[in-house]
């Protein structure tokens, strides 16, 4: 029998797009030339761009996503994009998701043009890409074209959307939370490396103790939106002077935990004074020396590892540990496993 007609595939945009050509001028230090259906696109100075024509208008609102494939074997390239014929900060489009990533093969690429501060005029059909700073750089890209976006692009935007709102919550409470006035105040945290003890003093005005205690806060919560703490001690007067074992019973280090005053209400916790985290190490497990630069000069991003740095007597280094090339999800060679 006849199979039955197949359903629209989620995964794909709702239509295949808008063809897109490369303009043969009005480009800037790049060569391109045909094979086929792909084009090998070389850099060859500084500024390199070209401009990708649609041969019918596009409906911006909708056919917003710059899509093609890509085989790019050289290394990741910042994009800088251009959305329609004006080239001004209010139609530019570059950060960390504009880039062509390096492959090992075909890979399919695609960016959201719909973020630009102003929408292109119309009637828009072209859009004007920069790929790299330099020359030097050869790949190859196939299938270009403005399309809509396909469910895990609408999905991708959402969370970006959701992100961005919370981040603006939460500015407004950090905000709020820096201008405040408490009227309670811990004055004081030490802990004692000899005696395995965190001190906690302070004060509070409360009069209604109801709910009311020392909370410990760890260091990776919102203080602004406590709804949960690592411990809760209830006080009953005015004066605040508490000692906790340095090592909770589940092993948490409390010297990195913040504390502060709060009142317990319904699911969460309101702030009566401000967080504070510790102050000194008293007897600590190893005095060691105070480290004295040998210049205040510095330098960020270059490895320590050229005569340069002795010439220009530099004293200090900044580094980047890039997490994702010593830490891992899964077991491998010369991998071991921290719980």
């Amino acid at each position: 029998p006849p199979l039955e007609p197949e359903g629209p595939d989620p995964e794909k945009p709702a239509v295949e797009g808008i063809p897109l050509s490369i303009r043969n001028r009005d480009f800037n230090n790049t060569t391109f030339t045909q094979e086929g259906d792909e084009w090998i696109i070389r850099t060859t100075g500084l500024d390199p761009y070209i401009w990708f024509d649609a041969a019918i208008p596009v409906n911006f609102k909708k056919q917003y996503m710059l899509a093609f494939d890509s085989f790019n074997t050289t290394e990741t390239l910042p994009l800088v994009i251009f959305v329609g014929e004006v080239c001004d900060g209010d139609h530019l489009l570059e950060n960390g998701d504009y880039t062509l990533p390096r492959t090992e093969g075909w890979s399919a690429v695609s960016y959201n043009l719909s973020k630009v501060k102003q929408a292109p005029a119309v009637p828009f059909k072209s859009v004007r890409v920069r790929f790299g700073l330099n020359g030097e750089h050869t790949f190859r890209l196939k299938n270009p074209v403005l399309r809509e976006p396909n469910k895990q692009e609408i999905e991708a935007a959402e969370n970006e959307a959701n992100r961005l709102k919370e981040e603006q919550e939460l500015t407004k409470r950090l905000n709020s939370y820096l201008a405040k006035s408490f009227t309670s105040k811990i004055e004081l945290v030490t802990a004692d490396y000899t005696a395995g003890t965190v001190s906690v003093t302070g004060t509070t005005d409360a009069t209604d103790f109801d709910g009311v205690g020392l909370a410990e806060i760890p260091m990776w919560a919102d203080q602004t939106k406590l709804t949960a703490v690592e411990s809760f001690t209830p006080l009953t007067g005015g004066s605040i002077s508490q000692s906790f074992p340095r090592f909770a019973e589940n092993g948490r280090d409390r010297l990195l935990s913040g504390w502060a005053v709060v009142r317990q209400e319904g699911n969460g916790y309101t702030l009566l004074s401000a967080v504070h985290h510790t102050d000194r190490i008293d007897n600590p497990r190893t005095n060691l020396p105070e480290m004295i630069p040998s210049s205040i000069k510095g330098i960020g991003g270059c490895p320590y590892d050229h005569a340069d740095m002795q010439d220009l007597n530099i004293a200090t280094g900044t580094f980047n540990i890039i997490l994702d090339q010593i830490l891992y999800t899964d077991p491998g060679g010369g991998r071991e496993p921290y719980e």
